[in-house]
């Protein structure tokens, strides 16, 4: 078995401001890092709300309007490290596309990120197997959010199911 070790990692544009990766000007300066996993292409799920979906005619940068450019994980890592230390930011969430491989990325990033520092860091990601839950929560990670994006069975197929052509099933 191959271990993947990505060596690029989206930064949303607030976070790469607050970072130093690029020059901006922000009015409220986010104390939480957010981190988009990379693979070149769109995700695999195709939610109906998302500019990632596989289907999306969205630019591949662009996340809920929001600009997430890639850079180098071990650079991104060490800017985490120094804002941390600093007092710049506070946490770290970690977001998921869904692709072959997402796993072992989060893995991988979740053990760079704690190799340079204790930032807290969460996960904000589609439903996950418990086994892996558990080895992600035993390697330094804080919390796992797993979105809520329909209420109802109806909506669910329509958004993220069936009706989109999707992965996901929803589950009582």
């Amino acid at each position: 078995m191959t271990i993947r070790k990505p060596e690029v990692i989206r930064v949303s544009i607030g976070s790469a401001i607050v970072l130093g990766l690029v020059k901006g000007l922000l009015k409220a300066p986010p104390t939480t890092v957010y981190l988009l996993t990379y693979t070149k292409g769109k995700c695999t799920a195709n939610c109906g709300f998302c500019a990632q979906a596989r289907s999306s005619k969205a630019r591949e940068d662009l996340l809920s309007r929001v600009s997430w450019p890639p850079f180098p994980l071990s650079e991104v890592k060490r800017k985490i490290a120094s804002a941390y230390s600093e007092g710049k930011i506070q946490r770290v969430c970690i977001q998921t596309l869904n692709y072959e491989g997402v796993l072992e990325d989060v893995a991988h990033i979740l053990a760079e990120l704690k190799s340079v520092s204790d930032i807290p860091v969460s996960l904000s990601s589609q439903p996950l197997p418990k086994e892996y839950m558990k080895r992600l929560l035993q390697a330094g990670l804080e919390r796992i959010e797993v979105s809520l994006d329909a209420a109802t069975e109806e909506m669910f197929d329509k958004v993220k199911g069936s009706g989109v052509n999707g992965p996901y099933r929803r589950e009582s």
